[in-house]
């Protein structure tokens, strides 16, 4: 069935995933987005982190897949960069380099551009237009049952039969609603303070000694690290990251400096080997946020997705994914059913589970951070801690572990870490002398180890 309009507040790429997932079954969408856009990747000021580095992990990548057909290639041909993290990309922790293992394949990119294929995919569908404008509230049934569109600072009005808000982690939804008579999303937080300086560079050839790129995030007890990654043709981002109001410099030598402070050498003596292709932007960011949009007594045909629904310490890797499961899940609701009526609020319920299992693994840890702030949050228990810990060292030894730690993450399931070949492994390893690999901080390994993958969850 084909439903008349539908309004996007906001055009990042959760509201362009959204856009693109009703499109099918909307006879018009409408985006409204406050910046000036054009059509070259060039960062906007309603990204603020768009100059830092960016992944999408394998699930969102299949996620987009599902939604736009294709744009795996349209990336590629754009000059982006298919990869193996797992395998490619040596990733340090506090017990020693984990063990590389062949895994599932992303893109690397710059964020303006990987927006900017997206954003072209989606105005091609044809019914999908973007209104420049700032939203300013909603529209209302008279009965205050249903949304039926937004008001514009101009004081212009769109109606529509459906809207979606994706207008970021700043979204005035709350506020909006609130001035309308409705609760205000349960807010759900932790805190560990982060902060990026990005640098775009091109490595030498050789540098990296087949590698192409390395990862030492900070840890609870060491605040500074980095991530070297490729983006897109020929580019890489190189990045130093600070938690707990550790915040690295924009200046070169002290961005340098601060890369030096990481569990590995091997970032610093890299970085300085590499060639600037940008200025070092910064950005900080509390930590993680999420609404509990579902628990909430919504007007109807009103879904919140993206950084409005929640958003993570962008560490990990998980906003986008999160962007691409909204629209995803948005398109299997409009495909299976001929009303609009309750669907937004039962995609919204879909959409928190997958929050739920990215904000309990990202909050986590940075719940772990001495002086970290949690607000409707627990931290984990000891007893979980200390499985954790066990899980890190033992992926720096064992390949189906680190598979499963990297899969857990890559498709945002903590589950793959509990199944029982994987619990048997552990607790096993708790009951030996814990040997850890990887012991030289200043040589990562070079030998990708293979994997029977009967250990890790063979499903994605």
């Amino acid at each position: 069935m084909t439903h008349g309009h539908l309004v996007v507040i906001g055009g990042s790429v959760a509201g362009l995933m959204a856009a693109a997932a009703a499109s099918d079954r909307f006879e018009r969408v409408t985006v409204v987005e406050r910046d000036q856009l054009s059509g070259s990747p060039e960062p906007r000021a309603g990204v603020p982190q768009g100059n830092q580095v960016h992944v999408i992990l394998p699930l969102g990548l299949e996620r987009m897949e599902e939604v736009l057909p294709g744009i795996r290639q349209d990336f590629v041909e754009r000059g982006c960069l298919e990869f193996d993290q797992l395998a490619t990309v040596p990733m340090m922790s506090e017990s020693g380099w984990k063990v590389r293992v062949d895994s599932a394949n992303a893109v690397a990119f710059r964020r303006p551009l990987f927006e900017l294929v997206i954003r072209e995919r989606v105005l091609a569908l044809g019914n999908v237009s973007i209104r420049h404008g700032s939203a300013r509230g909603f529209l209302l049934s008279d009965d205050r049952s249903r949304v039926l569109g937004t008001r514009l600072r101009d004081g212009s009005e769109i109606e529509a039969d459906f809207v979606v808000d994706a207008s970021g982690r700043r979204t005035k939804s709350p506020a909006w609603l609130q001035d309308l008579g409705f609760g205000a999303p349960t807010e759900v937080r932790a805190n560990a303070y982060m902060g990026y300086a990005t640098q775009f560079v091109r490595i030498p050839e050789g540098v990296l000694d087949g590698a192409l790129g390395l990862v030492v995030h900070p840890e609870p007890g060491h605040h500074r690290g980095g991530v070297l990654l490729p983006a897109d043709n020929g580019v890489h981002s190189l990045s130093a990251i600070g938690m707990m109001r550790d915040y690295p410099p924009r200046e070169r030598e002290g961005f340098l400096d601060f890369l030096d402070d990481a569990r590995s050498p091997l970032l610093g003596e890299i970085a300085r080997r590499s060639v600037p292709v940008s200025d070092i932007n910064t950005y900080h960011q509390d930590g993680n946020l999420r609404r509990r949009w579902e628990d909430e007594s919504l007007p109807d045909r009103l879904l919140v997705v993206g950084d409005a629904s929640a958003s993570f310490n962008p560490i990990y890797g998980q906003g986008m994914t999160l962007a691409a499961s909204g629209g995803r899940l948005l398109k299997a609701a409009l495909d299976t059913r001929s009303s609009l009526d309750a669907l937004a609020h039962d995609v919204q319920g879909d959409l928190a589970r997958v929050i739920d299992a990215a904000f309990s693994m990202s909050a986590a840890v940075d719940s772990m951070f001495e002086g970290s702030e949690c607000t409707n949050f627990t931290p984990p228990s000891p007893e979980e801690c200390a499985y954790a810990a066990a899980v890190e060292e033992l992926a720096t030894v064992d390949p189906e572990v680190a598979l499963a730690a990297g899969m857990a993450a890559f498709y945002i399931d903590p589950e793959v870490l509990r199944t029982e070949a994987i619990q048997l492994r552990v607790e096993d390893w708790i009951d030996s002398e814990r040997t850890t690999g990887g012991a030289d901080p200043g040589r990562y390994p070079t030998e990708v180890r293979s994997t029977d993958s009967t250990a890790a969850a063979a499903t994605f």
